[in-house]
């Protein structure tokens, strides 16, 4: 009481009377419990009926129900000339869900009203009050607290003078408010007048907001959320630094549209490039059906080719527009679609925080219809691709090659008539299709051929009679010459059913033969005149070509296992299984035409089918046009695989005093390596039958984890390396190591042409404080930082206030900073 006494005085610090307060709230708090206790057993307490009947005769007027209030009170005095009671000593009112304490009161039976003084607590389920005086009417809810507090939830404000007007709206003058339960508050706005709707808004005259009661920032009006549920309204501005454009301020507007739907406007203006206007607009259809969309524009005025800062910068407009969709239709059907645009090659890597691409060869547009049951799977997909490997950011991208439609069908393994046979099978056509060329002309340069639709050696010693504009640094090559030009466009279908037989060998062996017919049908779209002559000879051409072969391969496998630990029921038991397995897989038949679109691969290793296509096999004698699935290797290859496995069994206590046992599969280890018989007797150079010896280690526990693989090449005696291992704790805590050795070999397998070493290092750090998420990479090749990147929260106490700051480089952009502000107006649970 002496306490809020002197809080109360005049003159004393609205700092200092908010220290007391936060005080008195919390000794409230873990107080009341023991002093109700107390005083039921030590203190003279009376209970009083509010409307017993008064000795008076007086019209019958409508009353609460009597069991709707109680009073406790020391000292308890009425006078029933005014129906009023006077309450003195440990008074405590209760009506309905409301509970009144104080030191002193009077209340009317007539008006219902309290006046309360000394240490006045009103409470209910949503709302805690406490203040010097309050005057309140239990019936209508309306009241008056001086030099008070009201807290709802973690929102609390403080004024002079506050006015309830409603279970949910109040006035305070000479206020201030806060979400932060610490004192003093992490961050406040005081002003002069705050009207607060609990559950809406608060609005905020003249508002000043104070970070550890420091001034920073007086505004004329604020308009702040009082409720969980998303909210329009102007978002906390950000700061951010980068080399290109300088220091950078974002304002982000949010619209909360409607329970399913949202969108956030923002602008960003760069000090070197202008104003950036962003949207991200999101929506969720029903509960697996979404969508999000982003976008962005500016007038670019620090554009430059080579994405640095230079005196050769120009204005350009530019911008981006990303969007992803993931609907669920009848049937099982599933559409997907995602975009990927930008008005320039360079978008990706100038702004990579917002759009993806950096590092990739191409953006990648999709659009789908997917449909999954038990037994099938169908597919109907078309591809745009935006070719990203140019060195002029604002180049057409009329030579890319689009999958335009792709339709796959996979019937899953069936029983075939209850017998031990198994059938599947799998279809797939593609439309390789194009802008404006069906092919890429080539010109041959002392026996070297250069693709393209100029000739960036120089004017070639022979030019050919089908290109005209001699001398000009384009040549317009009106005709197909099969002999030097790359097809590039056309329409390919896979037939490939599949049966297979598998069986076992007493109870230690298990095989499966399988045979698989492959047909590949191509129809091209570049059409060739007879009457022109070819630069490089006769060449075979066909617009139609069909490719068919026979597949057959026969797997053996075996299993070795044993088990380590007591088996009580409740001890950790540890499961090694050591599986061999042996894959032997020929090409029995087959019939290759005799077209120039199939290269040959007679001389190539059959390790090197699956590899992405590159600038040699446009070059060389395998002449790949589509993509690796048509190449073509005369399969006789033997595969070993050893895989060993650790298996732990836990036992976990259960409320009914039994255990339940699960099982983790927590390390995989794992080596292969292939012996090719075609290449072990092949007549010409040595040869090379050995695969590369791969390895695989994968553990997997509970603070531990590690993926590593290793691949030796046995010609070129050298192996690449790429090991990642993480660390994790309790708090979920972390640190990753990162170790790649990269080597190229050629087609012989005996030669290294490149070689690349990299370490990386990534931590996750989370405090009561600080969050703080990294990660750096570094070229031992090149001795420099291939990129670096870090983001960290600083939280003050109550996680009612956050500052973010991150920084981050990559290899072809600058360097990036953010800072922003986060203040949560809903303090923490």
């Amino acid at each position: 009481m002496q306490l809020w006494t002197f809080v109360g005085q005049p003159g004393t610090p609205p700092r200092l009377r908010y220290f007391f307060v936060c005080l008195s709230q919390l000794l409230a708090k873990l107080a009341a419990p023991i002093l109700v206790t107390l005083l039921a057993l030590a203190l003279p307490v009376h209970a009083i009926d509010l409307f017993a009947p008064n000795p008076k005769p007086t019209a019958p007027k409508p009353k609460p129900k009597p069991e709707n209030v109680e009073i406790n009170a020391d000292n308890i005095s009425r006078d029933y000339e005014t129906r009023t009671l006077s309450l003195d000593g440990h008074v405590h009112i209760r009506y309905g869900d409301e509970m009144v304490s104080c030191d002193k009161a009077t209340v009317s039976t007539v008006t219902h009203d309290i006046q309360a003084h000394g240490n006045v607590i009103l409470e209910n389920a949503d709302t805690y009050i406490q203040g010097q005086d309050i005057d309140y009417n239990y019936e209508t809810k309306v009241g008056t607290i001086r030099k008070g507090l009201v807290e709802s939830g973690n929102v609390i404000f403080l004024g002079e003078i506050i006015k309830k007007n409603s279970d949910k709206n109040f006035v305070a003058t000479d206020a201030s408010f806060t979400a932060c339960v610490t004192c003093p508050a992490a961050w406040s706005f005081s002003g002069s007048e705050i009207e607060a709707e609990i559950g809406g808004y608060a609005y905020i005259k003249y508002p000043i907001l104070r970070v550890a009661d420091f001034p920073i920032l007086i505004l004329p009006r604020l308009l702040v959320p009082l409720k969980s549920t998303r909210q329009s309204g102007i978002l906390v501005p950000s700061l951010g630094f980068s080399s290109t454009g300088g220091t950078e301020i974002s304002l982000p507007y949010f619209w909360a549209i409607s329970k399913s739907s949202d969108a956030t406007f923002t602008l960003r203006n760069y000090q070197r490039r202008g104003l950036k206007e962003q949207i991200e607009y999101r929506f969720l259809a029903d509960a697996n059906s979404k969508g999000i969309l982003r976008g962005s524009y500016i007038n670019d005025r620090g554009y430059t080719d080579d994405g640095t800062s230079t005196s050769n910068a120009r204005t350009l407009e530019r911008g981006f527009l990303t969007y992803d969709q993931y609907f669920e239709l009848p049937n099982h059907y599933v559409n997907r679609l995602n975009l990927n645009l930008a008005t320039d090659l360079r978008y990706p890597r100038d702004f990579y925080t917002e759009m993806p691409g950096l590092g990739d060869s191409a953006l990648e547009n999709s659009v789908s219809i997917t449909k999954n049951t038990e037994k099938q799977a169908m597919n109907v997909e078309s591809t745009y691709y935006v070719n990203l490997l140019k060195a002029d950011g604002n180049a057409t991208n009329n030579d890319a090659v689009q999958r335009f439609p792709e339709i796959n069908y996979s019937l899953m393994e069936q029983q075939v008539l209850h017998s031990n046979f198994y059938f599947k099978f799998d279809a797939n056509y593609i439309n390789f299709a194009r802008r404006d060329f069906s092919y890429d002309v080539a010109f041959m340069n002392g026996g070297v051929r250069t693709i393209g639709q100029s000739n960036p050696l120089g004017t070639p010693p022979i030019i050919p009679a089908r290109c005209s504009n001699v001398g000009a640094p384009t040549w317009n090559c009106t005709t197909f010459d099969p002999s030097v030009d790359q097809i590039r466009t056309g329409q390919r279908f896979i037939f490939a059913p599949s049966v297979s037989y598998p069986f076992h060998v007493g109870s230690f062996l298990d095989v499966e033969p399988r045979v698989t017919y492959q047909e590949m049908q191509y129809r091209f779209n570049a059409t060739y005149d007879p009457t022109t002559p070819q630069v490089n000879g006769p060449a075979p051409y066909a617009n139609n070509a069909a490719r068919r072969f026979i597949e057959a391969d026969i797997s053996a496998k075996t299993k070795y296992s044993a088990v380590y630990g007591v088996d009580d029921g409740k001890s950790n038991r540890y499961k090694h299984e050591i599986e061999p397995e042996l894959i032997y897989s020929r090409t029995p038949w087959n019939q290759d035409p005799n077209n120039v679109f199939f290269g040959s691969f007679q001389d190539q290793a059959y390790w090197r089918r699956a590899e992405p296509v590159s600038n040699p096999d446009f070059s060389g004698n395998s002449k790949i046009q589509f993509d690796y699935l048509d190449r073509f290797f005369d399969m006789n290859i033997a595969t070993m695989i050893l895989s060993n496995y650790l298996t732990r069994k836990v036992y976990t206590p259960q409320a009914d005093g039994t255990t339940t046992a699960d099982y983790f599969k927590f390390a995989t280890f794992r080596v292969s390596e292939g012996y090719d018989f075609r290449e072990a007797h092949k007549d010409n150079g040595t040869p090379h039958p050995w695969s590369t010896a791969d390895g695989l280690i994968d553990i997997r526990q509970d603070r531990f984890e590690t993926l590593s693989t290793v691949s030796y090449y046995p010609y070129a005696f050298v192996s690449n390396w790429a090991i990642r291992a993480k660390y994790n704790t309790l708090l979920k805590n972390y640190l990753e190591l990162i170790y790649n050795d990269n080597y190229i070999v050629d087609e012989s397998f005996t030669k290294v042409t490149d070689h690349s070493k990299t370490a990386g290092v990534g931590l996750g750090l989370r405090t009561r404080f600080l969050d703080l998420v990294g990660h750096f990479n570094y070229s031992l090749t090149t001795q420099g930082a291939n990129g670096w990147d870090y983001i960290s929260q600083v939280k003050l106490p109550g996680e009612c206030l956050i500052l973010k700051f991150g920084q981050s480089k990559v290899i072809g952009s600058d360097t990036k900073f953010d800072v922003s502000l986060n203040f949560n107006f809903g303090g923490s649970s």
